[in-house]
């Protein structure tokens, strides 16, 4: 089922840096996604800059999942740097999360849902994690889930 909610341009401008940018450094950490007031478009959100000095990936995304709201969803583009096998490198995954928190209206958790298809065609994303509650979000089932998939 279709929402008919549109994707805002700055949305897919925001994403293509996102995988883009061929310095690490310049490009973001995330990008929060949210469904409008008016439940038409999907607009960015918050953008969150890669961690530099002390901080580590893992406390970027621990911050990120604090900042989630409990009663309304969101989608978050994050570049993730996974470890890979043995034997193999460790490899950047960038993967939708979208968040629909259990405690959140049913109209909200429906129009994240069905919005997800048309999201992830505007920006050719390929991966996505869905989660309900925040311990669906812990680093380490974050990190879990993506060194299995290819």
């Amino acid at each position: 089922m279709a929402s008919g909610i549109k994707v805002d341009q700055r949305c897919i401008e925001a994403f293509s840096d996102l995988k883009t940018k061929k310095e690490k450094s310049n490009r973001p950490f995330a990008i929060c996604f949210k469904i409008d007031q008016n439940d038409t478009i999907i607009v960015v959100d918050k953008i969150y800059k890669r961690p530099t000095g002390d901080a580590t990936q893992e406390s970027a995304f621990r911050l990120l999942v604090e900042e989630l709201p409990c009663d309304d969803g969101r989608y978050v583009a994050v570049d993730l740097c996974v470890d890979a096998a043995a034997g193999e490198t460790k490899t950047d995954r960038i993967v939708l999360l979208v968040w629909a928190p259990d405690s959140a209206p049913i109209k909200k958790k429906m129009l994240y849902s069905s919005s997800l298809r048309n999201l992830m065609e505007e920006l050719k994303a390929k991966d996505h994690i869905q989660a309900n509650d925040k311990s669906d979000l812990t680093y380490s089932e974050m990190m879990s889930k993506l060194s299995k998939r290819k």
